[in-house]
């Protein structure tokens, strides 16, 4: 077993069976996220990998040892192992699972407009692997799907599957942070599989003896991953809330919410106020949630109240911005951090983009600048121009906004800053910057749950009887 710094796991292992672990050759589908993190680590974890890419620029690419996508570490230990005959590449699925004794289906279930999610994909890939199989063959489902599921793909399996072969479907969701998805395989909060005897061993020895396992059923497994999420976003939306609160009080919610963290039963972990929760999971997981509690004629209302306080977050920004700057109209804004968070190019549902969307309708011109991240054609619509740097974004800028973390934009200038920009005004979106140094460079500096100037208001309690005491003795009159 592999031994580098990624292997000392942060967890002892709590679960069922001791020295599960098993070195097996497995058949990845899917060479997303997901499907290449599972490859690049179950490889350095010691298992054969077979990857089918259909795709002939992808395949050429990773056949070089290179991933198309931005992920830490990644690169390494996917060429490493490539090089090393751990990862086999493969451009039809026949000839990756000849030797294969575990399928792992990490393919997109994206959300449709009903907020379900389209599992048109992930069925077309389990009914191909049936009938290609020549022998019995256990199907993992990593990809994020509705409980219930698996049990369909299973039967889907099994009109499909020869004769004398038996597939059987498991559960086996992921928990992976995009741009930390390499340390989050390597050490899990926990490993969860979903499935019964014989297939459910099998996938569990997948993993290393002190990884912390549970095992339950797959209904109980897919629903981990929702709930899960689901969960985290209403802890951001809260956290946003509550930085509402802060700004019109005039007080910052930066230390009110860590007082509320450091309450054991709570935790600090997303009671990060910012301009609200986006990337591939949380708007997924979420609207998915909410929809498999209406199919089952539920409510989800703390759920829909976490969308519903997401969306009110990101359109208070602009009326912030626009009421401090005495409108938008023609304001050039900088936006710095495209990505829905730094660490990652995965710009989808970013709240940033979002974010320069709004500020478009509302007459400014948006300038963007990030690193990494990667725009498709309508995102691009979205920006005036894309800046190759922070100096060309800033330049003559009214405002500046912080919508990723980057590390480098924590650590801008603030005096070099103000003699480029044109304006006064620095908004954090994400709480990166020293808003304090900022506000003494001469910057009206605003963030996420901070008061600021306009917006102070003396607070007025409406009932003022508490103020007085018409009791008896105060009134003159002999207790």
């Amino acid at each position: 077993m592999a031994t580098d710094r990624y292997m000392v796991v942060i967890k002892q292992f709590k679960g069922e069976s001791m020295k599960r672990f098993k070195e097996s050759t497995i058949l990845i589908i899917g060479g997303g996220y997901v499907g290449l993190t599972a490859a690049g680590c179950f490889a350095e974890i010691g298992h054969s990998i077979h990857l089918v890419e259909k795709d002939p620029d992808r395949l050429a690419m990773l056949s070089m040892g290179e991933i198309p996508i931005y992920e830490p570490d990644l690169d390494r230990i996917y060429s490493k192992a490539l090089s090393r005959g751990r990862i086999q590449l493969h451009q039809s699925l026949e000839e990756g699972l000849f030797e294969a004794e575990v399928v792992l289906l990490c393919v997109g279930t994206p959300p449709m407009p009903s907020g379900d999610p389209n599992l048109t994909i992930i069925a077309a890939a389990a009914r191909q692997v049936a009938r290609c199989a020549t022998k019995d063959t256990y199907v993992v489902v990593k990809s994020t799907v509705p409980p219930g599921t698996c049990e369909a793909l299973e039967l889907i399996c099994h009109d499909s599957a020869r004769d004398n072969v038996a597939v059987s479907v498991l559960s086996n969701p992921e928990f992976l942070r995009e741009g930390q998805s390499v340390y989050d395989f390597m050490n899990p909060d926990r490993v969860v599989v979903g499935g019964e005897g014989e297939a459910l061993l099998k996938v569990a020895s997948l993993y290393p003896d002190e990884m912390e396992l549970l095992t339950l059923d797959r209904r109980g497994a897919e629903l981990v991953k929702y709930a899960s999420n689901a969960f985290l976003a209403v802890k951001v939306s809260f956290a946003n809330e509550v930085a509402a609160l802060c700004e019109t009080l005039g007080t910052e919610a930066h230390r009110v919410l860590k007082g509320v963290g450091m309450d054991s039963r709570i935790g600090g972990d997303f009671l990060n106020p910012g301009i609200g929760w986006g990337g591939s999971c949380l708007p997924k997981d979420t609207s998915g949630m909410v929809a498999i509690s209406r199919s089952l004629g539920l409510n989800s209302l703390v759920v829909d109240g976490a969308i519903e306080a997401n969306e009110v977050t990101r359109g208070r920004v602009v009326d912030r911005l626009s009421r401090v700057n005495g409108g938008l109209e023609g304001a050039k804004v900088a936006l710095l951090g495209l990505s829905f968070k730094a660490g990652t190019d995965d710009t989808r549902d970013s709240p940033a983009l979002y974010l320069a969307q709004q500020l478009t309708l509302a007459g400014a011109v948006v300038v963007g600048y990030d690193p990494m991240a990667k725009l498709n054609q309508s995102q691009e619509k979205s920006i005036a121009k894309r800046a190759i740097s922070i100096d060309e974004a800033v330049d003559g800028a009214d405002i500046v906004v912080i919508g990723a973390s980057w590390s480098q934009f924590s650590e801008l200038s603030p005096e070099e800053l103000l003699r480029k920009m044109a304006g006064v005004v620095v908004f954090d979106g994400v709480g990166v910057l020293d808003l304090d140094r900022y506000a003494q460079a001469g910057f009206v500096a605003m963030g996420v749950g901070r008061g600021h100037q306009d917006r102070f208001k003396p607070i007025i309690w409406r009932p003022l009887s508490w103020t007085i005491d018409d009791s008896p003795l105060v009134r003159g009159d002999v207790a």
